[in-house]
């Protein structure tokens, strides 16, 4: 049976901020991790398209006020909350952790 793991530092260098994220490793699998006010978002580190490190990537406010964050690669958005991937035709979605 697995165990809890202390994943996020209080320390400022680690803490994710607005614009970033911060990238940790649970159970081997690579995490990037968001904090908004209270809330932290956690998704798959690589972008599907060509892998890009989602946890440097942007975070951006949508219209209706959910966040999501954009590959630094190619500029693909994913929506932080429903995981899908915005202004695609085709929805490609990211292994989605918690909220």
């Amino acid at each position: 049976m697995g165990s809890w793991q202390n994943s996020v530092s209080k320390s400022p260098r680690r803490r994710a901020t607005l614009r970033t994220g911060c990238l940790v490793k649970v159970n081997e699998q690579e995490v990037a991790l968001f904090r908004f006010g209270n809330v932290v978002y956690a998704i798959s580190e690589h972008c599907p398209h060509s892998g890009g490190p989602l946890h440097i990537g942007d975070i951006e406010s949508l219209p209706d006020q959910s966040l999501c964050v954009r590959c630094p690669y190619h500029g693909w958005k994913f929506n932080l909350v429903t995981d899908v991937t915005i202004q695609r035709h085709d929805k490609i979605y990211l292994p989605w952790f918690f909220q």
